[in-house]
């Protein structure tokens, strides 16, 4: 009986300390998630400083975003962000409408670049389309077989420094 307490115990322990593990580093995760996935699905090179994340409160910040440009462009990117604030309703993210209360953007750059007679945001959208394709999404509702979710936000705002 000794023993088994003693191996729940340490089974609990790891758990714990797992967990821990994890939350504390869940910001290195979703910045190297944006980094690998963003790029896969742009096609260009993505990149981001930092991730600030408050789950309890709703918080969130990616710092130092960078879409770079696909192959054939120039410009060095067509998108950097200073950084990007979100706050979302955490009540209402099991609901059916999610409700973000503000996105607040910083020191906003967008480079619209023409190659060949294509502008690098329609082949990043195009990218996007192409990649989101490969996995069933950018269907209807009723294509992909459950309910889609309606987000609601409440204020976008930008400005520079």
């Amino acid at each position: 009986m000794k023993k088994i307490l003693i191996g729940l115990a340490v089974v609990v322990l790891l758990a714990v300390v797992g967990g821990y593990f994890m939350f504390s580093n869940l910001g290195s995760i979703i910045k190297a998630a944006i980094e690998d996935y963003g790029s896969d699905a742009t096609q260009a090179t993505v990149s981001l400083d930092s991730v600030d994340l408050d789950i309890i409160s709703g918080k969130a910040g990616l710092n130092g975003f960078i879409v770079g440009n696909p192959n054939g462009f120039a410009t060095e990117s067509a998108f950097k962000l200073g950084s990007i604030a979100v706050q979302i309703d955490p009540a209402s993210i099991n609901s059916d409408t999610i409700l973000i209360k503000s996105v607040m953007i910083t020191n906003p750059k967008v480079t619209y670049e023409l190659f060949e007679g294509n502008a690098n945001v329609d082949a990043i959208q195009k990218n996007v389309d192409t990649y989101a394709k490969k996995f069933g999404a950018g269907g209807s509702p009723s294509s992909s077989g459950g309910e889609e979710k309606k987000v609601i936000i409440k204020k976008i705002s930008h400005y520079r420094r």
